[in-house]
């Protein structure tokens, strides 16, 4: 009878180890969790979209794309390209929950600016946005254009210095 109660004993026991180690392991994930989202946030608020050896090129760009010579059209396409990859990772991340909702929007809004530029609207309706696997960014940003193109004001009007007309 004394080893059946030890027994029992030992079986709670472990029990309660199995208990108190789940809830470490959990405790662990949300702290791993909580870094993983500080990276992603340092990530985005240290990245560089714009290469200082380009500035001009994508000035000229978002003015009226047709002012461009063609090596300077790759230039501009290699910027948008780089904006809208660094908008699929703030959306993929987001859809992991280590952005906000609030961040995808603010880059959503941040990016029709760029969008509704002379230029910036003939490189994303001239084939910008049928790039191959950002069909979802195209239709978050297609919807957001088609619901405030009246209230967004362009990149480059919002920047004085850089509104070359």
């Amino acid at each position: 009878m004394a080893l059946e109660y030890y027994a029992s004993l030992a079986d709670v026991a472990g029990g309660i180890a199995i208990l108190v180690s789940l809830i470490y392991v959990g405790y662990q994930i949300r702290q791993s969790n909580r870094f993983a989202t500080a990276e992603n946030m340092r990530f985005i608020a240290d990245s560089q979209v714009f290469d200082p050896y380009n500035f001009g090129i994508v000035a000229r760009g978002m003015h009226d794309l047709a002012d461009l010579e063609l090596e300077e059209k790759g230039e501009f396409h290699r910027y948008m390209f780089k904006l809208l990859n660094h908008y699929n990772v703030i959306i993929e991340t987001r859809k992991i929950g280590l952005v906000s909702q609030a961040t995808v929007d603010n880059w959503t809004a941040g990016i029709a600016t760029v969008l509704v530029t002379k230029g910036g609207d003939a490189w994303w309706n001239g084939g910008g946005k049928s790039l191959i696997g950002m069909e979802e960014r195209q239709n978050v940003l297609d919807e957001y254009l088609s619901k405030n193109r009246d209230q967004i004001v362009p990149f480059n009007k919002t920047f004085k210095w850089m509104d070359l007309g």
